[in-house]
C-alpha cells in the first residue's frame, strides 16, 4: 500500500513571498512551452511537404535532426522548470497561461491559493475540486 502523497501548505504570506520566483519560472516555462509548439509546427510543416511529394533539399536531414534535438532540449528545460516548481510547492495547472494553485489551510479545510502570470498578486482561492471556474476573491 503506497503512502499519501503530502502536500505542503502554504499560508498567505508564505506563497506571496516564493511568489517572485515562482512568477519567473512559469514566464520562462510558458515561454518554453511556445517554443516547443513552434518546433512542432515546423516538424509537421516539414512532414506535410514530404506527403505531398516535395523533393528533398540539401542539408534536409540535419535541419530535421536540429530541430528535433532542440525539441528535446527545449523538453527537458521544461521539466526542469516543473520540476523547481513542484519542490517550491505549488500546482502547476497551465503551462500556456502560467496558472499555478498553492494549497493552504481555510476555515479547516485544504484549498487552493489561485495565482496565474499577469496578477501582480495572490488574490483568489478555490476549493480542491472547482479549479479555475471556482475562484473567489480572497
Amino acid at each position: 500500500m503506497e503512502a499519501p502523497i503530502e502536500y505542503r501548505l502554504f499560508t498567505l504570506d508564505e506563497a506571496s513571498s516564493v511568489l517572485p520566483r515562482v512568477r519567473s519560472l512559469a514566464a520562462d516555462l510558458r515561454d518554453k512551452a511556445q517554443e516547443l509548439v513552434t518546433l512542432r509546427a515546423n516538424l509537421d510543416a516539414f512532414r506535410q511537404s514530404k506527403q505531398t511529394g516535395d523533393h528533398a533539399v540539401d542539408g534536409e536531414a540535419q535541419l530535421v535532426v536540429r530541430t528535433l534535438g532542440n525539441a528535446n532540449r527545449v523538453a527537458e528545460e521544461m521539466r526542469s522548470l516543473a520540476t523547481e516548481l513542484e519542490e517550491i510547492g505549488c500546482e502547476l495547472k497551465d503551462v500556456h497561461t502560467g496558472l499555478l494553485d498553492f494549497r493552504s489551510l481555510r476555515e479547516d479545510r485544504v484549498v487552493y491559493l489561485c495565482w496565474r502570470l499577469g496578477e501582480d498578486e495572490i488574490r483568489f482561492w478555490h476549493e480542491l475540486d472547482t479549479g479555475f471556474a471556482g475562484r473567489q476573491p480572497l
